[in-house]
């Protein structure tokens, strides 16, 4: 009796290129590969150990195991060729190694961040096509001057807004005027210097709507919210390599003193 049973789970435990390969009519090498017994194939007559067909799942160029599996995905492999796959095994592993693995901090930042970015696209409905133009990239902002810039990228650009001296709104006012522009310049509708702020938002508020399905009170939301992300982001990062610049002059004041306490020795 064999090793295995059909349905068992495999792994390629030897590469090709040796003189007795286990998978002569492949194209490919099937080291360490993962697939699944699909049938019995023959007993060796030289040392009576059986080959089995495994099912791969990718094209290896192989065959279809006498149409056990599609074409091209199947190839007869000696048992000793062969080990038992354990998935419970190969998870503990993966864990161990993304465990020891540690991102550095400025990475994990980013992600961090860039996770919660897409979380409000997906919200709001941006997740691809034409609507990724109504897509912050990045932020700058200038709490001296109450200035927000935000650059959407090559279709609509960066947008700048600050309440002006002795003028009436106030600096939340900004994200309307940058909601409005962005509007304008996305869906290529001429914008009239001389309109009132009423007259532009009515006009913002109906372009949008009427293309993406979205009220221009919820589309200035979320660019407050991205706003704060993009900001909060970048703090962290400042702080991160704060640290970074902490540690390394504290690692040459160490370097500095174990060398001075070594030259004192001598």
């Amino acid at each position: 009796m064999g090793k295995f049973k059909i349905g068992d789970k495999v792994i390629v435990t030897e590469h090709n290129d040796n003189m007795t390969k286990p998978c002569a009519s492949s194209n490919k090498d099937v080291f360490n590969l993962i697939g699944t017994i699909c049938n019995v194939h023959y007993s060796d007559w030289v040392d009576g150990s059986t080959s089995y067909g495994v099912k791969f799942e990718k094209d290896i160029g192989g065959h279809d195991c006498a149409e056990n599996c599609k074409f091209g995905y199947g190839q007869y492999i000696n048992e000793k060729y062969l080990k038992l796959y354990d998935e419970k095994k190969s998870e503990d592993k993966t864990m161990q190694k993304e465990k020891h693995e540690k991102k550095p901090l400025e990475q994990q930042i980013k992600e961090k961040y860039e996770s919660k970015r897409n979380v409000l696209n997906a919200r709001i409905g941006f997740t691809g096509g034409h609507e990724q133009t109504l897509v912050p990239k990045k932020v700058y902002h200038d709490s001296m001057t109450s200035t927000i810039a935000i650059d959407f990228g090559d279709v609509v650009g960066k947008i700048k807004a600050k309440p002006i001296a002795n003028d009436k709104y106030d600096p939340s006012v900004a994200f309307n005027i940058i909601a409005a522009k962005a509007i304008y310049k996305r869906f290529s509708f001429p914008f009239e210097s001389d309109m009132s702020s009423f007259e532009a938002k009515i006009t913002a508020k109906y372009l949008l709507h009427k293309n993406s399905g979205i009220a221009l009170d919820k589309y200035v939301k979320y660019l407050k919210n991205m706003v704060q992300i993009f900001l909060h982001e970048d703090a962290e990062l400042e702080k991160a390599e704060q640290i970074r610049k902490n540690q390394k002059a504290k690692n040459r004041i160490r370097k500095e003193r174990q060398k001075q306490r070594r030259q004192n020795r001598k």
